[in-house]
């Protein structure tokens, strides 16, 4: 069983953001401050805590213990008690770290700065200080668009050479589609049968998936595709070899470890910070094959306009989110207005398109979804365009509440295609 440590108790309590973060209270503050010395805690997770209070400001007995004892009253106590690594090895950015604990925005050539820091893969774990400070400090007050683009153009210069663009033909008819890495743990992936979707309309597309970051565990895109025997495609080259060949029955795959090792890393940090940073929203715009077409989801309401805007500085021609889908993925979702938001580029603007989707049920039913359940969802809808054939492992839990249940989950699919049928046709009205 997984334990958590004192340190990790304080992210969770402080570190959500603007809103929603708790106090520390005086007996947890005296374990931190212990922690916060011992040289075998994860520097990265000491730097989030700190970035955090910081912040939000020591505000209770046990936060203001944590900052007598360390007195930490100002950005130069911060950087000049922890931040000798950055001092001693990037001091060029120095600068920045007082500025972001100062709570200011960066430009968008000073993002890409910090952006150079923290996908430096030469950084030592137990020097990561810096990196859990910078990122929480982004989460807590909310990141811009120049500092995304910034960041963003950080990773994307270090992707792997093996990648480049398509020809302009491939790249029209190409998809990027992103899930949230974290995956789902209360409903099933029909992802793969959206991208099918696209290739019953001549389209070609391509997943990015990634090992599970957290915060939920249970299985994510790369897994299904795994268990679907999905293509991986690891270079621009093999999807050149493969569109002929392997495109169907759901597309193609790409791994962000593909893109550069650094990335995989950061799973590892993700996983130690607790709390989604940066790249749960960045993860949603990699393209390493420059393909016109992005689709993403987002959960919370500025995120949407926001990828939206991003890809837009971009300059991708055709640009398509959800917001509120299941888990804050790609799926409808029952009793939600689920929101779409269409950008098509014509002659230097974006024309957009707002919609609404909603359907209500009085069914209920709380499920945990599993895995090999999922594959033979995706594989008979593939084949017979419903799921009243199978046995899933779930049924044995139904009991007089099979049928609903198929019903459920059949026209849950059925409304999610119809979602992505009728972005197709927009673009192909447009085009």
């Amino acid at each position: 069983m997984l334990t958590t440590s004192h340190i990790e108790e304080g992210i969770l309590k402080v570190g959500i953001g603007k809103y929603g973060s708790e106090p520390i209270p005086d007996e947890l503050a005296d374990f931190i401050i212990r922690d916060l010395e011992n040289p075998e805690i994860f520097s990265i997770q000491k730097g989030a805590l700190i970035g955090a209070l910081f912040l939000k400001g020591f505000e209770s007995e046990g936060e203001k213990k944590i900052q007598k004892y360390l007195n930490l009253y100002t950005a130069e106590d911060i950087i000049n008690q922890f931040c000798s690594f950055t001092k001693e090895n990037y001091s060029t950015i120095v600068h920045l770290l007082k500025k972001l604990l100062e709570q200011k925005t960066l430009t968008l050539e000073e993002s890409y700065q910090i952006g150079k820091f923290l996908f430096d893969n030469n950084v030592p774990e137990n020097n990561e200080f810096e990196i859990g400070l910078i990122t929480t400090i982004f989460r807590f007050r909310y990141e811009t668009i120049e500092e995304y683009l910034g960041l963003l153009k950080s990773i994307e210069e270090r992707y792997d050479k093996k990648w480049t663009s398509l020809p302009d033909n491939l790249q029209n008819k190409t998809v990027i589609i992103t899930e949230p890495f974290d995956g789902v743990e209360r409903s099933y992936l029909v992802t793969p049968l959206i991208g099918k979707t696209f290739i019953e309309n001549n389209f070609i597309p391509v997943y990015i998936v990634s090992d599970n970051p957290g915060p939920k565990f249970h299985y994510n895109l790369k897994d299904l595709a795994i268990k679907l025997n999905g293509t991986f495609i690891n270079s621009t080259e093999e999807f050149l070899e493969n569109i002929n060949k392997n495109l169907e029955p759901f597309g193609f795959f790409i791994d962000i470890k593909e893109l550069n090792p650094i990335l995989l890393r950061w799973i590892h940090r993700r996983k130690l910070l607790k709390k989604r940073p940066f790249l749960a929203t960045l993860e949603r715009i990699y393209n390493p094959l420059n393909a016109s077409i992005q689709v993403f989801s987002a959960f919370h309401p500025p995120y949407l306009e926001k990828t939206s805007e991003i890809l837009q500085k971009k300059n991708i021609p055709v640009i398509f989110g959800i917001r509120r889908g299941e888990e804050g993925g790609l799926t409808f979702s029952y009793n939600k207005r689920n929101e779409s938001l269409l950008s098509i580029k014509q002659n230097n603007n974006y024309i957009q398109k707002k919609d609404t989707y909603f359907y209500a049920t009085t069914y209920k039913i709380s499920y945990t979804p599993n895995i090999e359940d999922n594959k033979k969802i995706i594989e008979n809808f593939s084949t017979y365009k419903n799921i009243y054939n199978i046995e899933l492992a779930i049924m044995k839990e139904l009991e007089n509440q099979i049928q609903e249940f198929q019903h459920y989950i059949n026209f849950q699919i059925e409304k999610t295609l119809e979602i992505y049928t009728n972005f197709i046709s927009e673009i192909k009205s447009q085009s």
